[in-house]
């Protein structure tokens, strides 16, 4: 299921919008709180990377899309799962991305041109990790 939805965004973006020069490290994220939104300040403060993301709005999607088949294992928990690989930080970041404050998925559809931000400062409700995929 995950790599059919690596392929299907990857179709969805054109080869010009992945600038290879452009990286994010998501082993330097501290933790993720387990409610909300990665996005939300609320919930996280102080995690660079995910504001240095969010800043790029959309055009940090095609960056996590690269790492989702990226299985290096952190070393550290970064959500409450027993084990965190960088692929598995990445989709949670784009699914989060995708969580619009209404605790539905709207956000994700930028890649196609309808969305030109990604929503901040909002909580979600009921969404939590179940395993890793």
């Amino acid at each position: 299921m995950k790599h059919g939805i690596i392929l299907f965004l990857a179709s969805l973006l054109s080869s010009s919008a992945l600038n290879a020069a452009e990286k994010v490290d998501l082993t330097t994220i501290t933790h993720f709180a387990p409610k909300g939104r990665v996005q939300d300040k609320s919930y996280n403060p102080n995690e660079p990377v995910i504001d240095s993301l969010v800043a790029k709005g959309t055009g940090s999607i095609p960056l996590l899309i690269e790492l989702l088949d990226n299985d290096t294992i952190i070393d550290h928990q970064v959500l409450d799962w027993p084990q965190n690989s960088v692929g598995d930080i990445a989709f949670v970041i784009l699914t989060d991305f995708a969580q619009g404050s209404n605790g539905k998925a709207t956000i994700l559809w930028g890649i196609m041109g309808r969305v030109s931000r990604i929503e901040t400062g909002y909580e979600r409700s009921g969404v939590e990790p179940v395993g890793r995929l």
